[in-house]
Order: C-alpha cells, then structure tokens, then sequence
C-alpha cells in the first residue's frame, strides 16, 4: 500500500537528495548509432523499454540505411554539400535547387502547446499508474492516483538506469523534485506539473518534449511490465548514499567485492520465477513490507513488528566456487546486520552450527523467511536464557536515517539439500510449503555465498 501524499511537499526522497533546480541549457546531444555509421540514434524506445541503440531497422540488421531513418543523416558534411565552387549558376537543363526548409514553428509556453501539454499529462498519468499500466502492471497494484515522494525518486531513479545512453537532462526531468500532483488535477496555467516541466520544454521545443515524454512513459511502464525479479541499476552505477555504503561495509568485512554483478531489486512481479542459471524455483529479492504474525505473538507492537522494505541492494562476491546450474539451488541465508564484522575471520565461508534439525548451514527459498531470521531473534534456548527474544538483528546507518537487514545470497549443492518443515514464520514463506521454507546443508563447503542483501527501511524505530 502507497503512503497518503502531502500535496505540498516538495522535500528530496530520503536518501537521494533532488539534483539542484536550474535551467537546462546547451545543445541537446543524441548518441551515436552503435552500427557505426556515424549517424544519431533517434530518441525512442523498443516495447520494453529501453532506448533504441541504432539509427535504424535496415542499420541494426547490417544493411543499408531504411527509408525511414530518423538518423539526421551523417555525423560529418555530406560529400554532395554546397561548397563555395559549387555555389554558381546553374547549367542549363540542371535540377532547380532544393527549397529552403520552411522555418520552425514559432515558439509558445508550454501551457499553450496542446500537445505537449497532452504528453506530459500522459507522462503523469503513466506515472501514476493511469490506464491499468503503472507499477505492477495489468492495474492490479499501481502506484496510485497520487504519486509520494518515495514513488517519483523510484520512477527518477528507473529512468535514470533504463535511458542511461541518453544526456542526463534527458532521462527524467528532474522527476524526483517533481511536485505530488494527482493526474485528473494536472494542466492549466497554474499547474505546478506543468511549472516543472516548463524549462525543458523551452529548451526542446514542443515537439521533442513530447517526444521524450512519451519516451519516458514507455520505459517507465516496461519495467513494471517485466516478470520475475525487477533488477536495477546493474553495476551500482548511481553510487549513492546507500549503495556507496553496502559496497563499504562488505569492503571492509570480505573486500572481494564483484561490482560488475551488484545490483538493486525492485518490487518484484512474481512470488516465484524460475531461476536463469539453475532453472529451479526461487523466490526474487523485491521491496516491500516484511512482517510475521509471530513477533505480534510475542509482544512487540504492530509498527517494530515490521521492516517496511524501501530499497534492496546487492554487493556481488567474487566466488569462483559459486556454481550457476541445473545441479545447485538459490537459498537465502539471514543473518545479524549488527554483528556482521564478526564473519571477517572466516571470510565469505559459512561454518557449521547446530540448529533445530541438527548440525548445518540453514538456509531457505524464501527471501521473506530469510529477512525474517534476519530482523529479530527468534524464541530458542538461546536467547531466551540469554533474556534477547525479539531482539534486533537489524543494524542502522552512521545517520540514523535507515535500518537494514542483511541476508546472503547463497548457491548450494542440490544433492546436499535436505529439507525440512517447523520454522516459526508460517505466513512469511512466500508462498512455499512448510515442508520446503527449510533447507540444510550439513558441510558448508556445499553451500557458496556470491551475493549479499542490504534491505534498507526507514529508522522509525531503534529497538
């Protein structure tokens, strides 16, 4: 469920403070045609969503330009252009010269171009899942009539990551300083939407702006079309606050760090999807509220019974044992956040401990269950002569703005699995019979981390 929206906020999205508001301004650069032809990609996006990297269809498929090619024509002067020789009277029985182009249209405030007034009421709409296309796709769990603030830094962010070829002032207009509008209420002269997007449509022109709205739109509403894991910023490209300092948290504990392999994850558009490498069942990472009738059991209230999941940010291990197929299963392991400088001495490795079902590495299919283990101590032997039942497992960021869980990503030998039922998080399983939420390996060297979970929720509360 979205937050209710302050219409007058205009605060920066925790986390991501707002890029300065200034005034685009210089020329509007196109990359290049990835065929080599040295012609300019036009700004549009395949169905999916992301940005067309040739000049054309006849380009892409290695043969001559299509009739249709919005390239611009080439990078350099033609060889047939005017020159000064050539600029004489023309012989007898030769073509007329070409007509000058007719002059550009005469330039109007964004409130009074219709069309691209239209396209950016469209961005709007898109963005706020209008028409049953938003976030989660098919209508079922869009973002709502109202984007937050939360919600316009996520749409920033995914625009800023799906049209990375593209200029910076190009990918999303600001949109994380974007003001909270709801879309039946945008257009007029005192639109505060419309006010936003002002500059950029002086600096465009009313015709590429709307071009690039819709171009938007598109990539905004692919993402949230995919199935299965919806995967971020692959890279850690952004390398912003939170992911600066999960990349520097595990540097410091193992240092074997695979940036090339750190992402982020997104709310998720499957429960269970199959896995790529091992082509078994796994639930994805995803954002979102993560909770359990089991602490409510035990006392804590409603509100520290939750981790309400705002951004979930993976650092890569270099592994080389981690092996990605058919014989190998993906499994989550949930560990203590605040004692995670503690796994320094034995490296990336697990260690046998003895557990419920005996001695072993306990892991499970289920991302919820993990993060479970993960937030609180659950009731055992232990914590209740240790007098810590429900205590945090979560640790917090140097400025007390988020918590976080931690929970590795784990490849384990499929022959070495064996799997049991009891866990005490029944409704936090994802969907997974009881008699598969808990899976043990009994040598550690079968079970490899390659991956580490950072699941960052705001700080409001400590215990």
């Amino acid at each position: 469920a979205v937050r209710p929206s302050n219409l007058t906020s205009w605060a920066p999205a925790r986390g991501s403070p707002a890029r300065p508001r200034s005034p685009p301004h210089g020329p509007v650069e196109r990359p290049r045609c990835a065929g080599g032809c040295g012609r300019v990609v036009h700004f549009g996006v395949n169905p999916k969503g992301f940005p067309y990297e040739t000049c054309c269809r006849g380009c892409a498929d290695g043969q001559a330009h299509s009739a249709n090619c919005q390239g611009g024509g080439e990078a350099s002067p033609s060889k047939s252009a005017a020159s000064p020789v050539a600029q004489v009277a023309p012989s007898a029985g030769a073509p007329p010269p070409p007509r000058p182009a007719a002059p550009p249209p005469a330039w109007k405030p964004l409130e009074d171009d219709e069309p691209a007034v239209a396209a950016a009421v469209a961005l709007l709409r898109a963005v706020a899942g209008g028409g049953g296309v938003g976030r989660g796709g098919g209508g079922g769990n869009c973002i709502g009539s109202v984007p937050g603030r939360r919600d316009m830094n996520l749409v920033a962010r995914i625009l800023e990551d799906r049209l990375s070829p593209w200029q910076e002032r190009l990918r999303n207009f600001d949109l994380q300083a974007a003001p909270l509008v709801a879309p039946d209420r945008a257009g007029g002269p005192d639109c505060p939407w419309l006010a936003h997007l002002r500059p950029y449509h002086a600096w465009l022109g009313g015709a590429l702006f709307a071009e690039l709205c819709a171009a938007q739109a598109v990539a905004w509403q692919g993402f949230w079309r995919q199935k299965g894991a919806r995967i971020l910023d692959r890279g850690l490209k952004a390398g912003d606050a939170l992911q600066s300092f999960a990349l520097q948290v595990v540097g410091g504990v193992w240092g074997s760090i695979d940036r090339a392999h750190s992402q982020e994850y997104c709310d998720r558009g499957a429960t269970k999807i199959v896995h790529s490498g091992t082509l078994s069942e796994y639930t994805p990472p995803s954002c979102g509220p993560i909770k359990s009738s089991y602490w409510t059991g035990l006392g804590v209230s409603e509100e520290r019974a939750t981790a309400d999941i705002e951004r979930v940010v993976r650092v890569g291990l270099v592994n080389s044992s981690a092996v990605f197929d058919a014989e190998h299963l993906p499994l989550y392991h949930g560990l203590a956040a605040n004692a995670f400088d503690g796994w320094a001495k034995s490296g990336a490795n697990f260690q046998a401990y003895p557990g419920k079902f005996g001695e072993g590495v306990y892991l499970t299919p289920s991302f919820q269950m993990a993060c479970m283990y993960a937030f609180r101590t659950p009731k055992t032997v232990a914590s209740l002569a240790d007098n810590n039942l429900a205590a945090p497992r979560f640790a917090s960021t140097p400025d007390g703005r988020w918590n976080y869980l931690i929970c590795l990503q784990v490849m384990a030998d499929a022959k070495a699995v064996t799997k049991f039922a009891g866990t005490a998080f029944t409704d936090a399983g994802d969907g997974w019979d009881l008699e598969a939420q808990i899976s043990v390996v009994r040598s550690a060297a079968e079970a490899q981390i390659y991956g580490v979970l950072f699941c960052f929720f705001p700080q409001t509360f400590k215990d």
